[in-house]
């Protein structure tokens, strides 16, 4: 008897187990841009993609402008720099 349940033991875990599908994997992509506007992002969402932004890289220009005003400036000259941002 002990041997039968030794050797059907695994054979009925493996014929439950064949019943079983595994997740589909996670997919991840990248995608950047300096400049995003809210109709690219709305095409993501609408393809099923979840979109996360965290751009803290915007810097005060040489003229003391900054890049872009799609972003606050991060650094704001030598020793400040303002994360406040990144808390929203």
């Amino acid at each position: 008897m002990n041997k039968a349940i030794a050797l059907l033991g695994p054979l009925a875990l493996a014929v439950a187990a064949s019943g079983m599908k595994a997740a589909p994997p996670e997919r991840f992509m990248g995608y950047n841009t300096y400049a995003p506007n809210a109709e690219t992002l709305r095409h993501f969402a609408e393809a099923g993609v979840n979109t996360v932004v965290c751009f803290p890289a915007n810097v005060l220009a040489s003229t003391g402008e900054p890049y872009n005003n799609v972003y606050p400036p991060i650094w704001n000259g030598p020793g400040i720099y303002d994360f406040e941002c990144l808390d929203r």
